[in-house]
């Protein structure tokens, strides 16, 4: 663990139910801001890939949301088929282009997730 002018530069992980009580349930509480994410990711070996996007918008907040074996397209239809990725997430990223094999385990995707996205997230987030 790092700790960074009082700010742990890491990551938590939570378990929910369906992707709305992910996206909704922001564990925050912020003073003088609505709690909320103001930038959520979806990752998906069928988003776009991480090396188009330049840049994040600024943010206080960062949800990155990875899916079980069978990808957020399947949590997302049965959640409610007539949502798209697109619609619920601001980005929806591959950070693993031609990778090669049909799975990636969970706790790889998150190692190259945030090495991925690491100096573009760092930019954007206001601190």
């Amino acid at each position: 663990m790092i700790i960074l002018l009082g700010f742990y530069w890491g990551y938590q992980v939570r378990k929910a139910d369906s992707i709305r009580t992910i996206i909704e349930n922001c564990p925050f509480d912020d003073d003088n801001h609505d709690a909320r994410y103001d930038l959520v990711i979806g990752t998906s070996e069928r988003g776009t890939s991480h090396d188009i996007i330049t840049e994040f918008p600024r943010f206080r907040h960062a949800l990155i949301v990875f899916g079980g074996l069978q990808g957020l397209e399947k949590a997302i239809e049965r959640e409610d088929g007539r949502i798209t990725a697109e619609q619920i997430f601001h980005y929806y990223i591959n950070t693993c282009p031609q990778q090669g094999s049909r799975t990636i385990r969970t706790e790889e995707a998150i190692l190259i997730t945030l090495s991925c996205l690491r100096d573009k997230l760092l930019t954007a987030a206001i601190i």
